[in-house]
């Protein structure tokens, strides 16, 4: 009898050790370049990630082997002194740059520059770059108190569309569903957030109607997914989710589960899976992640920066390192994904 239960015991262990789950993987947010608050914009184009810092210049980061080598890849004005670096946009070995006078064009992933204006008068603090995501041949980008501005060859030539006047512009998105039609966020001279949209690649602006809130409202993220339109907005005392089935039309409120302690700041799609968003609060305790298309959304990666102002303003996922790759303005970390 006493073989007996020892028999079954044993048994019983080794059946219970083998139906155990394997415990998670341990995530680690770990920085692969630094950089002193002037983190400006980036653009991720596997298997490089670019960096315009300001006055810092422009850097080039290799994430395709474990050192992460950064090779900086200067703008130089006829004294030799490195421009002020604002915007940057990367296609495989097509790169276009932006500094307050000039657009530079790289055929070399950004090894060698040259001058790219051909088509402009007159260029003063540019603004806004971005790429289209169908075709990358054909580009947008603002020049402030001007016009707006758009290449079908790579930048090698520019053409005007409509008329601006001098406002901040910070950021155009490219609507993947819809040719020519780009979005474009800023701040007026009031002070005030606006959301605007253009067509035929800015020659004609498009009539769209945003949801007004309360007192000041503002807009963080916008994205698409589905040919829906998706963007944060707020106002001083509630936070909006929003979306648009019909080109910004018409709006709906989109109910989430998060509570009303958590501030969600900005939200960024992962277009490698369907539905899937990562999110982040004002505190930057955690990265929360939807995979409903920002329905529900849970804990993902708990964060613990060593630096207090650290404020993430962009994630990419990068599914050729299976990978989450962070922009703050202080540097750019990567959290493996592999195993999770």
């Amino acid at each position: 009898m006493k073989r007996l239960i020892i028999f079954y015991m044993l048994f019983l262990l080794i059946f219970t050790s083998s139906c155990t789950p394997d415990l998670p993987a341990e995530i680690v947010v770990d920085k692969i370049f630094s950089i002193e608050g002037t983190l400006n914009r980036t653009d991720l184009d596997y298997p490089f990630i670019y960096i315009a810092a300001d006055v810092n210049g422009f850097w080039r980061v290799d994430l395709s082997d474990n050192s992460h080598d950064a090779l900086e890849l200067p703008l130089l004005n006829t004294q030799l002194n490195i421009l002020k670096a604002n915007y940057i946009d990367a296609n495989g070995n097509e790169v276009i740059a932006l500094t307050e006078d000039k657009v530079w064009r790289s055929i070399s992933s950004g090894t060698v520059w040259y001058e790219s204006d051909n088509g402009i008068d007159r260029i003063f603090y540019p603004k806004a770059l971005s790429r289209s995501t169908t075709d990358p041949r054909k580009l947008f980008f603002i020049n402030n108190g001007e016009a707006m501005y758009y290449s079908l060859n790579w930048g090698e030539d520019w053409q005007k569309g409509v008329d601006v006047s001098v406002e901040d512009f910070n950021n155009s998105y490219w609507d993947p569903y819809n040719g020519g039609t780009i979005w474009i966020d800023g701040i007026n001279g009031s002070q005030e957030q606006f959301v605007m949209c253009v067509e035929n690649y800015g020659n004609t602006q498009k009539d769209i109607s945003i949801p007004t809130y309360d007192e000041a409202e503002w807009c963080s993220s916008l994205e698409f997914f589905g040919s829906a339109i998706y963007m944060r907005t707020s106002d001083n005392s509630e936070k909006h989710i929003i979306k648009s089935v019909n080109e910004g039309e018409t709006w709906s409120e989109i109910e989430t589960d998060y509570p009303d302690s958590i501030v969600i700041s900005r939200f960024f799609n992962d277009p490698s899976h369907a539905g899937t968003f990562y999110l982040t609060d004002e505190e930057n305790e955690y990265i929360y992640r939807s995979t409903d298309t920002l329905k529900t959304f849970s804990e993902f990666i708990p964060l613990n920066f060593e630096n207090e102002d650290e404020y993430i303003h962009k994630i990419y996922y990068e599914p050729m390192i299976s990978s989450l790759i962070l922009v703050t303005h202080y540097g750019i970390y990567l959290v493996s994904l592999e195993g999770i």
